[in-house]
């Protein structure tokens, strides 16, 4: 909504900004109307945990959670992002520090989340010929 925001006033014309008002608010009706099923695993160490992170994610802005490899933090934690009522006004961005494993991620979630829509995937830098060099990650 922000990134709307700022388009509507670098347009000067009434109609074009209408036009991306009512872009914004049927984009927004169609998230809300997804039915999403979700399932969380009990073989999963962070299942056990899911109401407490889900409770800390509608509290909180950021939370750090820490867990060993195969506890399931990358596979559930945008599930429960999903049920803490994110992703329903903007999308829920889950990030990989290697390409492989941002694949591996977003082949995981259409098969385990029974929705008509696929989240979006993109792979690659995510910095610009513009961003400060001491930013960027390699």
């Amino acid at each position: 909504m922000r990134i709307d925001a700022r388009r509507l006033r670098r347009t000067g014309n009434s109609e074009d900004q209408q036009r991306l008002v009512d872009a914004a608010a049927n984009k927004m009706a169609e998230r809300s109307e997804i039915d999403v099923k979700l399932q969380y695993p009990e073989e999963l160490p962070i299942t056990s945990h899911r109401e407490s992170i889900i409770d800390l994610i509608r509290q909180h802005q950021v939370i750090v959670v820490c867990g060993e490899t195969g506890s399931g933090k990358s596979t559930q934690l945008p599930k429960f992002c999903l049920e803490a009522g994110l992703g329903r006004r903007g999308m829920i961005g889950h990030t990989q520090p290697r390409r492989l494993a941002a694949r591996s991620i977003a082949a995981h979630w259409p098969g385990r989340c029974s929705s008509t829509l696929a989240p979006n995937e993109k792979c690659g830098p995510s910095w610009s010929r513009s961003t400060p060099r001491k930013v960027r990650s390699p």
